[in-house]
């Protein structure tokens, strides 16, 4: 028991430090864009008036109505507030621990599922380190995405505790702290609803069970969390809408927005793959107008996961399970099922992306084995490895800098926005 706690603790620390690393430049970072609406100027924020946190939207105290209900996340600037005042490097510290909490979670729930540290120290290692999250962490506003992801990654991590342990007092206490995380997580943000479905795929290829007792006991369990999932869903669209201005796409039909979705995804991949030009928030259905090629490319990429992943289902469901993770998790965010305000973002990457990063752990650990009698070229992949995670850390320390003032925001935001209309001539 000392040498797993000790190994554990060990590739925990290493995750932290390396979070600490590449983060370390963004504690200076300024107050941006809807910062001053949120906190700034935020008069609930500065009273910490819990009534009005609770049952107004998130920018309703800065006089500025929208249809954005995410009390945890105000009661959070609230807290900070309290703290530090009107210094941004107090909320910055938050987002970073947010951050690091996320990280180690996702290390100790891929250990619990597969029960081989080395690739949930990668999975966990990938998430902290790469590019892709520097809006949700060096952006203060991205406190949503950080809380919304920590309380759903906390959730998945209860309800697998529960299922493994077999003391009834124990399963309750982890069940119930399943289920009042997931409702943490959905007052955080609401991509969150769609956590029972990655538990219900958890439950498919990890703790499937053919003992029809066994089975319907996970059936009950996995049924509340459902419940709750949509019991908010409806609250949220109906008493807690607060605006009508929901989306700015929704005269934009189905079709024309699984087209968006499917140009949108292998910009996605290439962001996670080669992660260049991160942006925020800038593209619209007419920025794919001309972009004809990624309708082509994505079906194709699609098709190849499919056949890929019916081949490998009875042999290795990790390929099927982590494409899952990914569609699942980014589904509320894709426009189709519900149109939403802006086609892409990096910080919808937060939480699919973790799929992903399981996937390229697991792909790391086959290519060592595979290759281990050969000293030379196992000496030589970890040599690419190593300068693969290098990058990505370089690549974050660089991206965190747009964030760390107005004049590098919105230079960058003008350059983009430049780029995009050179993009639709």
């Amino acid at each position: 028991m000392g040498i797993k706690l000790k190994k554990n603790l060990i590739f925990v620390i290493v995750i932290a430090a390396a979070a600490t690393i590449v983060y370390a430049n963004s504690f200076g970072g300024k107050f941006l864009w809807d910062n001053r609406f949120e906190i700034v100027d935020n008069t609930y924020i500065k009273s910490f008036d819990l009534g009005s946190i609770f049952t107004h939207s998130t920018t309703s105290g800065a006089g500025r109505e929208s249809g954005f209900y995410r009390p945890l996340v105000s009661l959070s600037f609230a807290i900070d507030y309290k703290i530090w005042g009107v210094k941004p490097g107090g909320f910055h510290f938050t987002n970073f621990l947010l951050h690091i909490l996320s990280a180690v979670l996702v290390y100790f729930i891929f250990n619990l599922l597969y029960g081989r540290r080395a690739i949930s120290f990668f999975t966990g290692l990938l998430f902290a380190i790469h590019p892709i999250q520097v809006e949700t962490v060096s952006y203060i506003s991205g406190r949503s995405d950080l809380l919304s992801v920590f309380f759903s990654l906390l959730s998945i991590y209860f309800f697998i505790k529960q299922d493994k342990n077999v003391n009834k007092l124990r399963r309750n206490l982890f069940y119930i702290s399943s289920l009042v995380s997931l409702l943490l997580a959905m007052l955080s943000k609401e991509i969150a609803v769609i956590v029972p479905l990655l538990l219900l795929l958890i439950c498919y290829f990890f703790l499937k069970n053919d003992n029809r007792k066994s089975f319907y006991n996970l059936g009950l369990r996995i049924g509340l969390p459902f419940v709750l999932s949509v019991s908010y869903s409806f609250l949220r669209l109906g008493v807690l809408n607060f605006s009508d201005g929901f989306s700015t796409f929704s005269n934009t039909n189905f079709f024309a927005r699984i087209v968006i979705f499917l140009k949108a995804l292998p910009v996605y991949w290439q962001m996670l793959l080669a992660p260049s030009n991160l942006r925020f928030r800038l593209d619209n259905v007419d920025s794919f107008a001309n972009q004809w090629y990624l309708l082509v490319i994505s079906p194709v990429i699609l098709a190849i996961i499919v056949y890929f992943s019916y081949l490998s289902i009875k042999k290795n469901r990790f390929l099927v399970f982590g494409f899952g993770w990914f569609f699942i998790s980014l589904a509320p965010v894709s426009s189709i099922i519900l149109p939403i305000n802006y086609v892409l973002g990096e910080r919808w990457l937060r939480l699919p992306a973790i799929g992903l990063f399981f996937l390229a752990a697991i792909g790391i650990q086959e290519l060592l084995k595979r290759i281990s009698p050969h000293k030379l070229a196992r000496s030589i992949l970890y040599v690419i490895i190593i300068a693969y995670f290098v990058l990505l850390s370089f690549i974050t320390i660089k991206t965190n800098r747009i964030w760390s003032n107005s004049i590098s925001f919105y230079s960058h935001l003008l350059e983009s926005l430049a780029n995009l209309f050179l993009t639709l001539l």
